[in-house]
């Protein structure tokens, strides 16, 4: 097998695996994703903290992607703390009147402004269910 057997999105043949991948090395991944995992032959945001932008500085592990927190000593900004199932930096709430726009309730476990607490809180025909394991309202 060689480069011309394989195509979009696996463009590269590993020569160790014998199959088609998405990169060799970091220079075939794309900036969304720049660094090339050369055992796998897949592309990922980082794979360690230090991979990271400013606003988003930590690696999350598990999917190789950076995040804003993994704690709330990771949020510097006044009166935010960590949403952890979406290691995001969010506004501190005690009732959903703290809340505004599109995360307009507050969670009463983790005391953050989220998008739903249930479905009827999910407005969108088109995204009428509310994900409880991070609060997002998707698709039935």
């Amino acid at each position: 097998m060689n480069d011309g057997a394989c195509a979009r999105p696996t463009p590269y043949c590993s020569p160790a695996l014998a199959i088609c991948i998405e990169c060799l090395n970091d220079r075939h991944c794309e900036k969304k994703a720049p660094r090339c995992d050369t055992e796998q032959g897949t592309c990922h945001e980082c794979f360690e903290s230090a991979d990271c932008p400013e606003a988003r500085p930590h690696c999350r592990e598990e999917d190789r992607r950076c995040v804003e927190c993994f704690a709330e000593e990771d949020c510097t900004a006044p009166e935010h703390t960590c949403d952890v199932p979406q290691n995001r930096c969010k506004p501190r709430c005690m009732t959903s009147a703290d809340c505004a726009g599109v995360d307009a309730y507050c969670h009463p476990e983790r005391a953050v402004c989220v998008q739903c607490l249930t479905d009827a809180n999910c407005a969108e025909p088109k995204k009428a269910v509310c994900r409880l394991q991070d609060n997002v309202c998707v698709p039935r």
